[in-house]
This record gives structure tokens, sequence and C-alpha cells, in this order.
């Protein structure tokens, strides 16, 4: 089976190193292009760092501040995976592409999803599930 168009889910979690690293072996080995999806969304403790922000009745200046700075921090990581992704693009001569897309992680991965021969995205569990007894507590975690 000829795998010709590969997509590697990457996020804020260390996974998504290993998870890129993998996919651009994979992409070398199968000589496929390679697509890193990243999806512009907050954290779970991000928001939840809003919603004290909003219930200790901050300021709208402090919330646009720890709006920014969130942003900011999304920002950085992404920039990271891109920069990792395009030294991995002239280490092994890749076609790769980068997408940045703002929404919900289960509803833009999915969508893009269905345009790849192969997806690569991190295990999702939620705790006190059988896959999260099964799989450990080193698993990505996500709500």
């Amino acid at each position: 089976m000829a795998l010709r168009d590969l997509l590697v889910y990457v996020d804020h979690q260390e996974s998504a190193r290993i998870r890129l690293r993998l996919a651009v072996d994979l992409a070398r080995r199968h000589s496929s292009r390679l697509t890193a999806l990243y999806v512009r969304e907050w954290s779970p403790a991000q928001l939840d760092e809003r919603k004290t922000a909003e219930l200790g009745l901050a300021s709208a200046k402090e919330l646009d501040r720890l709006d920014q700075r969130t942003e900011a921090s999304i920002d950085e990581v992404m920039e990271r995976l891109r920069s990792m992704l395009d030294a991995l693009k002239r280490e092994h001569g890749l076609d790769t592409k980068w997408q940045s897309l703002d929404g919900p992680a289960s509803v833009v991965v999915p969508q893009r999803a269905r345009y790849a021969d192969l997806s690569s995205v991190a295990i999702l569990w939620l705790p006190g599930t059988q896959a999260a007894r099964r799989l450990g507590p080193s698993t990505t975690r996500c709500r």
C-alpha cells in the first residue's frame, strides 16, 4: 500500500516531538509528503487559569494581559515545532507542509485526517476508562 500523504498532529505536549520524528522517519521510508498539523487551542491548564482570573474578578486589562501571554505561549510552541520540522525537512530532503489552524483539536484533526493516507495523533484517554488503566498515567491526556 502506497503512503503518499501523511499527517502528523503536533501540539504543546512533549510527545509531539516524538510523533514528529516518527512521522518524518515514516515519510522518508515511503517517500511520502508529510503535513504537520498544529491546532491553536488553549490547553486545559490555560483555560483553568482564565476561569480562575474571571472568578477572581480580574480587571479587563488583566484578562487581556493573560490572553496575550497565553496566545504568545501557544505561538512560541508552534514556532519551535515548525523550526524542528524545517530542520528535519532539510536533513532528510522531505516534502513537508506546515498547517496551523484555530479551533478545537477534536474537530479540526479528524476533518484534516480524512485527506491523508495515514495520520498520527496522540493517544487520547479519559481518567478512569479501561484504556487509561491499560495504558497508564504516562499517556497523553486530553479532556
